[in-house]
């Protein structure tokens, strides 16, 4: 219902239905032009890679979902036909292998290996679509978990700058390009959290251990989510979400679990002082010396670590509240320093894997007005915190500085810092807010 106007007063209802649907696929339309220039055989320009061909990353583990559909092991089978033409085998401890992807990877391309066959260049456009579909999901996600932070509703108008950033993102682009999994893995674990803040619990772990088992790299982030639901109410339904991730995307693959485990160490171990790798140990080589990086990659790694038990704590502390606002940003703060830990952890950390934690550093810089209310840091402080959360967000969407260094990883480490003085300052819940879980219907 309208609100009554005065006389002469500017017309104030909203756009009508056809008003909306035309500037959503006017958006859309505008993006899918720029983007689609990634779709193979275009290559990336701003984040060049070794090789030049659109999905050339996306060939690789497609060629182990075809040799696992052929009864093959993806990993050690020597039938010429599953080797990549540009990625050689890797000698690991004097054993050749042809994939270094967890099977949960293999596993979520099985479909298009059914549909497309030997033809990966197919292939690989729908996956870029799916890409597409997902980083208009992550768009959409990101506004929900905005709305629970703030504890207030937030126009849709929101959804449309959050796509845009995470599709004009240089890593999620060369993602794109390569035909990475990180954006499906990003919607996955943001998705998961929308979803527990709901207390919709068995699908949101389902879907956390389909993550886990595309990249490692929400590791933390799922043992964190499983302890938070050691719970009386919520413990059977995150077992049985668990459990049924597991039975899809680990189950299938019990017999060369081991292969695919030793593939996935080797791979988060290998490095090269190039400025897209924004691990924690390239950060140090550039900034400080290459002879202190692994020292350097050690303690970062552990802070990184102290950082996400600390908002780990927060969460738990806020364990019945998720759909609160103080619950919802506990969550937000340990999801994205969980992400950030692990892509820091490892030694060749590629761009793309920055898709991850960029919902969180978005959420970050819209729920500040919160924060400093929250944690009570005074007008000074939340000039410093919009000031340093400012320039992590122009660091890690920069990407980069000059020809050689990497930008993103010391945003990384700035975000870091940051995350671990906003644990701290997090003020402990009222008695009132701890109470236990009030009696109804068991979350699903």
């Amino acid at each position: 219902m309208s609100e009554k106007r005065a006389p002469g007063a500017p017309e104030t209802d909203g756009f009508g239905a056809w008003t909306w649907i035309a500037l959503v696929v006017i958006f859309c339309a505008s993006l899918y032009s720029d983007v689609s220039r990634f779709i193979n055989p275009d290559g990336e320009k701003y984040m060049p890679g070794y090789f030049r061909g659109g999905q050339m990353d996306f060939s690789y583990p497609y060629l182990g979902a075809r040799a696992w559909l052929a009864g093959e092991n993806p990993y050690t089978t020597p039938a010429p036909e599953f080797t990549h033409k540009v990625f050689e085998p890797t000698n690991i401890h004097g054993k050749l292998y042809k994939q270094l992807y967890p099977p949960g990877h293999l596993l979520t391309l099985i479909p298009l290996a059914l549909i497309y066959g030997s033809d990966s260049v197919g292939a690989g456009r729908l996956f870029f679509e799916i890409s597409l579909v997902a980083l208009a999901g992550l768009g959409l996600v990101t506004w929900s978990l905005l709305q629970s932070a703030r504890g207030q509703m937030v126009s849709p108008l929101f959804i449309f700058p959050a796509v845009t950033a995470f599709l004009l993102f240089p890593g999620a682009q060369l993602g794109l390009e390569r035909g990475h999994a990180d954006i499906l893995t990003a919607l996955l674990c943001w998705g998961a959290l929308a979803l527990l803040m709901r207390r919709v619990v068995a699908p949101a772990l389902f879907l956390v251990v389909w993550a886990v088992n595309i990249k490692g790299y929400p590791l933390l982030f799922a043992a964190g989510l499983a302890l938070l639901m050691l719970r009386s109410r919520a413990w059977r339904p995150a077992l049985l979400g668990a459990l049924l991730g597991a039975v899809v995307f680990v189950a299938p693959a019990a017999r060369f679990l081991g292969d695919a485990f030793r593939g996935t160490i080797y791979r988060s171990s290998m490095f090269e002082p190039v400025w897209f790798n924004h691990g924690f140990k390239n950060v140090v080589h550039n900034v400080l010396s290459p002879g202190v990086s692994d020292r350097g990659r050690l303690v970062l790694s552990a802070l990184a670590l102290a950082v996400t038990a600390l908002w780990g704590w927060r969460a738990w502390q806020r364990r019945h509240e998720l759909a609160g606002p103080d619950g919802a940003l506990a969550l937000i703060m340990f999801g994205t320093a969980s992400l950030l830990a692990m892509v820091g952890l490892s030694s060749l950390s590629i761009s793309y894997n920055l898709s991850l934690v960029v919902p969180g550093v978005l959420l970050l810089a819209t729920c500040q007005d919160r924060v400093v209310a929250r944690m009570r840091i005074g007008r000074a402080g939340g000039h410093l915190l919009g000031a340093v959360t400012t320039a992590c967000g122009f660091m890690l969407f920069l990407c980069r500085w000059g020809p050689t260094f990497p930008l993103a990883g010391l945003g990384l480490v700035v975000l870091l810092a940051t995350l671990g003085l906003l644990g701290v300052r997090m003020p402990a819940p009222r008695a009132s807010a701890a109470a236990p879980e009030p009696a109804g219907p068991e979350a699903v």
